[in-house]
Parts: C-alpha cells; structure tokens; sequence
C-alpha cells in the first residue's frame, strides 16, 4: 500500500465525521449490552427471592389428608 491512502482515509473520515458516529455506535452497543445485563440480573435475583411452585397447577393436585382419631390418645390405653 502507498504511503499516503492511509492518511488521506483518515482525513476523509474526519471531515465526514465518521470517527464520532463510530464511537457513539459503540458507546450505544455498550449501553444496551450493559441494560441487557442488568434486566438478566434482576430477573433472576426476582425469580430467587420469590420462587414459583414446580407446577402452575400445584394447588390443585390432589394431597393425603391428616386424619386423627378424636379417641386416639385413649385408645391404646382400654
């Protein structure tokens, strides 16, 4: 390459103001990764302070009842 395309490319970039809309491009891709980041953080800080049952219909499966006896203390003892 000749010595003098790489500076000329650079003045050309300067003068159309490339340089400036390149870093602000990057400053807006760090601000959405660093926002994509947070949201993640925050969903699973949401999801281990409150966690949901195993299954949306857990309070409706069936469960074994506890069944005592009114007489169960004495009934051992007659």
């Amino acid at each position: 390459m000749r010595s003098w395309v790489e500076p000329c490319q650079a003045y050309e970039k300067n003068l159309l103001g490339l340089k400036r809309v390149f870093l602000n491009s990057l400053r807006l891709a760090w601000t959405m990764v660093l926002l994509a980041d947070a949201a993640g953080l925050l969903r699973a800080l949401a999801l281990l302070s409150d966690p949901k049952p195993t299954s949306p219909l857990q309070d409706l499966l069936p469960r074994p009842l506890g069944w005592r006896w009114e007489n169960e203390a004495d009934a051992g003892g007659d």
